[in-house]
């Protein structure tokens, strides 16, 4: 079978939690709920380990280790963000057992956290799940339901085509969550076309560099 036969089916992205699935249009963040880091799914985690959602590498772990980014071999670049706004823990009730360029298989134990913590600190463990790039003209299949992480299937894409998922991202990981972190507050004080404007700014600027 050649790559891009292959590539034409169904692309299944496991759960990385266990846990209660929520519609990403629910998440109480504007940036994941207005889909502007992109399309996925959102889960309210029962369980403390993480695992990879597909196989691929691991291009990014942000330094507080509340965040990972895989790319599959085909291309697919998904973001997985654990709990909303863990980044001001610095690290705090993460464990991170992967570093960046690390390979990983669909469904092996990537980190854990510890949700107490975060729940401590009146941050929200509800953990979205975000395809990066590789979407366009696909059918996302959504699961509803509880799922148990590693095993069960949260997202499943259909019809997805190598041209567009084997293209570069436009951004990195690290743009999307500084570009994230900026559009909080942007949408916290401006109309839809200061966030345009805004937008455009952040774009320019990561053309320039």
């Amino acid at each position: 079978m050649d790559r891009k036969r292959k590539a034409e089916q169904n692309r299944t992205v496991l759960a990385p939690m266990s846990g209660r699935i929520i519609p990403l249009e629910q998440v109480p963040d504007a940036v994941f709920s207005q889909k502007l880091m992109g399309d996925g799914m959102a889960i309210q985690p029962s369980d403390e380990k993480i695992y990879a959602p597909v196989s691929g590498k691991v291009i990014t772990v942000a330094d507080t280790l509340h965040a990972y980014g895989i790319r599959t071999e085909d291309g697919l670049e998904l973001l997985i963000h654990v709990g909303l706004d863990s980044v001001t823990l610095k690290g705090k009730g993460f464990r991170s057992h992967v570093k960046e360029g690390d390979t990983v298989t669909a469904g092996q134990l990537i980190a854990e956290v510890d949700l107490e913590i975060l729940r401590k600190n009146d941050i929200p463990t509800i953990t979205p799940v975000i395809l990066c790039n590789g979407v366009e003209g696909t059918t996302l299949r959504k699961a509803d339901g509880k799922v148990k992480g590693g095993k069960d299937f949260l997202m499943a894409l259909q019809g997805m085509s190598v041209g567009n998922a084997e293209k570069e991202s436009r951004f990195s990981f690290d743009f999307l969550q500084k570009l994230g972190k900026v559009l909080m507050t942007v949408i916290a004080v401006m109309p839809a076309a200061g966030i345009v404007l805004s937008i455009g700014k952040l774009l320019q600027m990561a053309d320039v560099s």
